[in-house]
């Protein structure tokens, strides 16, 4: 095309040269001819690639050809499965296609000179790395979902036929290329499976609803006769259901399975339980019962209760003071109240009743530096009362040199208040002015309170004698 150029400017020159010549006989004076200036020399273009497709090469907006090779390493400029044409000297625009994949650029062509041009391959993109999986189910319960351990979600849509991967109602999830493992649970039903995800690709994975067991045989039926050998009349169930009331007895030997007098009902083979009630009295069992048969259950009259091997003992005191108390070594409680006015009943309120073996048992107290030791009989369904005997007694005579009135308790009872005090001195015990009570051996508590002012304190009250205790001014 470039060639045909250059015979058109070869012919052009000529057929100047001839008007030259014919314009010669004119009157005006001739011009010496004037050369042409040569024309500019062509060069190559030679187009390559390493595609491993043909290429369709296009230049200057021309279709050039297209490439027949694929060259790992650059070729020699014009060699065959390249693209090579002659051009004018100067740059040319340059596109290509090939598979989806578009090319352009440029390139300047010298003269008598051949260039080579490089049509570079696409990079191979990486291969993904992740996919999806999409769950479905023809179940008709929701399913708990989880992948790889992982709670992934819930299958609430039950699909007849298989899905879109990825489609709503599924639980699509985009993960790591590779095997999964799956699990799901709905009630008692249970999947495991696994399912291997492709980078790119939606997998579609399908947790098949279980397949529903044929109906149970019709029971085969067997019979059941419930009978007693008990006087009053007892109400009788068979798995929870009334079956009728017991008011025969047969009291020297057993009836024929469904004799009048028991009660007969059918019943499915296998295992049934059968109360019963009379009064106070319950009666709980199983029975096997085999198809095709009649089998006997009897409701026993209860024996005589045997005589009671335990009995109990019901510890008090008249001591004012909590008593802790051991049994046969064992802590048994604490006595928090006492009886001033003669003993309890056996099992009152504020006595310590314990119910044990009949036979001596021995019985500690402790309170304070007050302690008891001593052994209760124990007679087979009596109760017996054993005391805890307060200690004899002694004084406590309290005083003050706090010049103001204090309101004194003992044991948290109130004795009186303090009008006098003595502001030097000690008084002597049970003196005018004290207040003096008496109380039984052992630890006592004294508070006392003027105005803003308390004391809170103790004092040993020992049997026989009077103690001093002074309320100090502070």
């Amino acid at each position: 095309m470039r060639l045909a150029t250059f015979a058109t400017a070869r012919m052009l020159a000529t057929y100047t040269l001839g008007l030259a010549a014919a314009c010669s006989n004119s009157t005006e004076p001739t011009k010496p001819p004037q050369p042409n200036p040569p024309a500019p020399e062509p060069g190559q273009l030679s187009i390559w690639t390493n595609y491993s497709s043909p290429v369709s090469v296009s230049v200057d907006g021309g279709a050039a050809g297209t490439t027949t090779a694929t060259f790992t390493n650059a070729p020699s400029c014009g060699e065959s499965g390249t693209v090579t044409l002659m051009l004018s000297p100067g740059q040319h625009s340059i596109a290509a296609s090939a598979n989806g994949h578009g090319w352009s650029g440029g390139a300047s062509v010298s003269p008598g000179q051949c260039t080579l041009y490089k049509l570079e391959a696409p990079q191979t993109p990486p291969p993904q790395t992740t996919g999806q999986l999409s769950i479905w189910t023809d179940n008709a319960n929701p399913i708990a979902v989880f992948v790889d351990g992982t709670s992934a979600g819930s299958l609430a849509t039950r699909f007849a036929t298989a899905p879109a991967c990825g489609a709503s109602g599924t639980l699509t999830l985009t993960l790591p290329a590779g095997v999964h493992n799956i699990s799901g649970s709905s009630g008692s039903d249970l999947w495991i499976a696994s399912e291997t995800v492709i980078g790119g690709q939606c997998v579609l994975h399908r947790l098949a609803a279980a397949a529903t067991p044929p109906p149970p045989p019709p029971p085969q039926l067997g019979q059941l006769s419930v009978w007693t050998n008990y006087t009053s009349p007892i109400a009788v169930k068979v798995d929870g259901n009334a079956a009728g009331t017991l008011t025969t007895y047969f009291q020297n030997a057993r009836p024929a399975c469904g004799q009048a007098g028991t009660i007969t009902v059918s019943v499915p083979g296998g295992v049934h339980a059968v109360s019963g009630l009379s009064g106070q009295v319950t009666w709980n069992g199983t029975i096997s019962i085999i198809a095709g048969q009649c089998t006997l259950y009897e409701l026993e009259a209860p024996q005589s209760p045997p005589p009671s091997a335990t009995g109990q003992v019901s510890i008090w005191t008249d001591y004012p003071n909590q008593i802790g108390v051991r049994v046969d070594g064992n802590a048994a409680g604490t006595l928090t109240s006492y009886f001033s006015n003669g003993a309890p009943v056996c099992g009152q309120a504020g006595t310590l009743t314990l119910t044990l073996p009949a036979g001596a048992h021995g019985i500690n107290g402790v309170s304070g530096s007050v302690t008891w030791n001593g052994t209760a009989t124990v007679v087979a369904g009596q109760c017996t009362l054993y005391k805890l005997d307060a200690p004899a007694g002694g004084q406590i005579s309290i005083w003050t040199n706090y010049p103001y009135q204090v309101a004194v308790n003992v044991d948290g009872a109130s004795v009186g208040t303090l009008t006098s005090y003595f502001g030097t001195g000690t008084p002597t015990c049970g003196q005018a002015g004290t207040i003096t009570v008496g109380r039984a051996a052992g630890l006592h508590s004294v508070t006392a309170q003027a105005g803003q002012v308390t004391w809170n304190g103790s004092v040993t009250v020992v049997a026989g004698q009077c103690t001093l205790y002074e309320l100090r001014a502070p």
